[in-house]
């Protein structure tokens, strides 16, 4: 293997591990904020059904 070859893959590696690694823990960041804005959502939803729901049990 050439040594321009070998330098050429050897930079592309050290320039993509870091990138890959960044992107990863950004996308596990995305998705943990997603499942949280969910969550928040459905409780919302929660709050008001159980908001209209309750007059009528205690009538």
């Amino acid at each position: 293997m050439p040594l321009r070859l070998k330098l050429a893959l050897s930079y592309l590696l050290i320039g993509l591990i870091p990138v890959l690694g960044m992107a990863f823990m950004v996308y596990q960041q995305a998705g943990a904020a997603l499942r949280e804005q969910t969550l928040n959502a459905l409780e919302a939803v929660a709050n008001i059904k159980q908001q209209q729901l309750l007059p009528e049990f205690i009538e």
